[in-house]
């Protein structure tokens, strides 16, 4: 491989870099926005076309292997074994980058550089799947929708291997693309490298194909395809916002009767899909019943609706939200709630509470007399005795100085 240390393998092709090798790039510094305290920064790629023999020999031989299922055709079945170990690629982690994504879900940091090369475990392929499986999802969507070279398909979830060395027998393709990320963590104290292993049908030679092969669309097919696809009819509804009236006015309804609506409905128009999608459950951007909702406006001298939102995105809504409550029109007197209208509460004819009868009636006012209390016996006398505040007599104080005369002291 191209850039690393030691006799290496030739190449199959000196071609010019893969545009995988862009959106791996591109995906690692998105993936890793969303990851605080990663701190990643790419300090080199590659990427060649090599056989697998040359393949292997340059990757980490501890690194944690995960599994890249081939990109197929929606609704095809899937590949038996021998094809499915011709077409399945990989995704190796090597163990800097596999403690530094242990280490942030457990310790919520990156503890210092590299420690030693170790084996990966279950735990240690659970912690890294979630950050695998985002890196795919975001190369996938990357690559240009021209590029008809190897792409990778989603992460086989539960399965890895520890380690490199079971790789050219778990994997049978003759010929790979191979993309390789030089990066640092932790805002540079710890290198990592990631490495993607894709196989390149194109290039393999015949002795590794096998009789059952995994049928891809024709490029030409499929753009054709696209294009009669997009030049479709699609069937949108407006449907304006529901309005509430009696049951009454609601079964007296005729053709020819108008309801009257005010400006509000017209924000609050929605557009919906037609059948397309019905029975499709994979369809997530647009499926069946899909609902927009949309402004009415002008477009030059026709009337035209402006999306709101792109699907599956919040509406931000300052007329009020679609769960709103909306009052009726025209509330009947007789519906309205006991004492919602307090200036008429005011003057009804309230009782006095002081002169108003007990409930009862006289039933409540004849009581039984109650017998009187007995007298109290009378007190014993207190004895005559001296007065206790009284105090004995002081003798008297002596006689103070003369003062002297303040004129002297002048």
């Amino acid at each position: 491989m191209a850039g690393c240390d030691g006799d290496v393998a030739p190449a199959v092709s000196d071609a010019t870099p893969s545009p995988v090798e862009r959106a791996l790039a591109t995906a690692a510094f998105r993936v890793a926005d969303g990851l605080s305290g990663l701190g990643l920064s790419v300090t080199a790629r590659r990427s060649a076309t090599l056989s697998a023999e040359a393949a292997f020999e340059t990757l980490p031989p501890l690194g944690l292997c995960l599994m890249v299922d081939p990109l197929l055709p929606p609704g095809s079945p899937r590949p038996g074994p021998e094809a499915l170990a011709v077409a399945t690629g990989t995704l190796v982690l090597d163990p800097a980058l596999v403690d530094s994504l242990v280490e942030l879900q457990t310790i919520g940091r990156i503890d210092g550089p590299a420690r030693p090369a170790r084996r990966p475990t279950r735990i240690d392929a659970a912690l890294s799947q979630p950050f695998a499986t985002a890196l795919l999802e975001e190369v996938a969507s990357q690559l240009p929708r021209d590029h008809f070279g190897p792409r990778p398909g989603p992460m086989r979830t539960g399965t890895f291997l520890a380690g490199t060395g079971s790789l050219p027998v778990a994997l049978t393709a003759s010929t790979w693309l191979t993309v390789t990320l030089e990066v640092a963590l932790g805002d540079g104290v710890r290198p990592a490298r990631i490495d993607l292993l894709l196989p390149d049908a194109a290039n393999a030679s015949d002795e590794s194909r096998v009789d059952e092969e995994i049928s891809l669309p024709d490029p030409d097919w499929a753009a054709a395809m696209e294009m009669a696809a997009r030049r479709a009819p699609v069937r949108l509804d407006a449907v304006l916002p529901p309005v509430r009236m009696t049951l009454a006015d609601l079964v007296g309804l005729a053709p020819g009767d108008v309801i009257a609506l005010d400006g509000m409905p017209l924000e609050d128009l929605r557009l919906i899909s037609g059948a397309s999608g019905r029975g499709r459950a994979a369809r997530a951007r647009m499926p069946y019943g899909l609902t927009l909702s949309a402004r009415l406006g002008r477009f030059g001298a026709a009337r035209a609706v402006r999306l709101m939102a792109d699907p599956g995105c919040p509406v931000d809504r300052s007329m009020g939200g679609d769960d709103a409550d909306v009052p009726l029109p025209g509330r009947a007197p007789s519906l309205a709630l006991p004492g919602a209208d307090r200036s008429a509460a005011a003057g009804l004819d309230m009782p006095d509470p002081d002169t108003a009868p007990l409930s009862g009636g006289d039933a409540a006012a004849d009581l039984p007399d109650l017998p009187d209390l007995p007298d109290l016996a009378d007190l014993p006398d207190l004895p005559e005795e001296d007065d206790p505040l009284a105090l004995p007599d002081l003798p008297d104080l002596p006689d103070l100085p003369d003062l002297p005369d303040l004129s002297d002291l002048t």
